[in-house]
């Protein structure tokens, strides 16, 4: 009979990408013999001085407090850090893959067609620091220009929210319009859009707003609602866990990193707009954005701009990079992706919901894609 190891769990629960840590962890626990003790509060702001005395076999954490790190430090027991903040230094370390996410919302933007791009980061931490950086560094290699907004923590001596929401909206009013801007997260991206409502800033139409962590309540309570970046929570949660156990195993892994990707972004009104000057193009991306999981073809999105195929074909992959058809294969292999990834639906269910009526036809068109099966990619990228 296996021994059980007794496991402490500290990360805060109080949003999703949290929550979806400690739901990767679980699907660990449930292949292996761990009693999981998870604090009560957020690690980060109690006193944890019980990790000096705990006698447990292992411990998974955000270490994103120095006192925090000086406790652990002291504790001496196998550690991997969630946080990436480097505190505790010589453990592995599960992160999410930042610059990937920074490249990515860069990326997205500039695939809408806009040539002025801002980032709202928060310099108190690494992660936010490190997504700047991508999304900057993307934006000089294509020649966009890039507004930087670097705001204050809320534990900052002398924070005053009203004083930074007033310099926020300041910001805002200044930039070009239209400009897409991303948020470190979703919480700076709603309050860029509180921003832009008290100066009269239309959203998305003068500037698109792109969040992180897809935390769905408050991106649908916002008005308009957050597109937002999700993601890989869970995955990296089993990945912790799965580092745990070796270490408890006796392996020495060191201070080794395992970069988790993001899912994709979940497009929500903030960007519902394309920043092209040709309206029949921007009206013909719109529309494949909508329909392409119904199963429409090319031919469908010309009769929709009404104009001849030959010069809606030659504007658009001449703006675009590529042709209608191509656009609707992306549109509609990027969200098999994610459902191969965050969902159990069978493949034939995905075929379905992504425009395909039999499942042979879209397992060829996603191997063509991306050269795995669905069945690989789900393998390979499931936790």
């Amino acid at each position: 009979m296996n021994e059980i190891r007794n496991v402490a769990v500290l990360v805060e629960q109080s949003n999703s990408y949290a929550r979806d840590l400690l739901a990767g962890v679980l699907r660990f626990v449930r292949q292996h013999a761990w009693s999981v003790y998870i604090p009560e509060h957020d690690p980060s702001l109690l006193n944890q001085t019980w990790i000096r005395d705990w006698n447990g076999d292992g411990m998974i954490a955000r270490v994103e407090a120095d006192w925090l790190a000086r406790e652990i430090r002291q504790s001496d027991v196998p550690l991997v850090d969630l946080s990436g903040s480097g505190r505790v230094p010589g453990v592995p370390a599960v992160i999410s893959d930042n610059r990937a996410i920074g490249e990515l919302g860069a990326r997205y933007f500039l695939e809408r067609g806009f040539k002025t791009l801002g980032f709202i980061t928060d310099p108190k931490f690494k992660w936010s620091r490190d997504r700047c950086d991508a999304f900057q560094q993307v934006c000089e290699e294509s020649g966009i220009d890039c507004h930087v907004y670097e705001s204050f923590h809320v534990f900052d001596k002398g924070y005053s929210w009203g004083q930074e929401q007033a310099k926020l909206e300041e910001w805002a009013e200044g930039l070009p319009n239209p400009t897409g801007v991303m948020a470190c997260h979703d919480i700076k991206a709603k309050k860029l859009i509180d921003a832009c409502h008290s100066r009269g800033i239309a959203v998305p139409e003068q500037i698109s707003v792109l969040g992180v962590d897809n935390e769905e309540t408050l991106c649908e309570l916002s008005n308009p609602p957050i597109s937002s970046i999700a993601q890989d929570a869970r995955t990296a949660g089993y990945q912790a866990a799965n580092a745990l156990e070796r270490l408890m195993n006796g392996e020495k892994l060191g201070p080794t990193k395992i970069f988790v990707k993001p899912l994709g972004v979940e497009t929500r009104l903030s960007t519902d707009v394309f920043a092209i000057e040709d309206a029949d193009v921007a009206s013909a991306l719109k529309y494949i954005r909508m329909q392409a999981r119904n199963g429409i073809n090319a031919a469908d999105v010309i009769a929709f701009t009404g104009k001849p195929r030959k010069q809606i074909e030659s504007r658009f992959k001449k703006i675009v990079g590529r042709t209608p058809h191509q656009e609707i294969l992306k549109t509609r292999m990027e969200f098999a992706m994610r459902l191969l990834q965050e969902s159990d639906f069978p493949i034939h269910e995905i075929a379905r919901r992504v425009g395909y009526e039999h499942v042979t036809y879209f397992a060829v068109a996603f191997k063509r894609f991306t050269g795995q099966s669905p069945s690989e990619h789900r393998e390979l990228t499931q936790p």
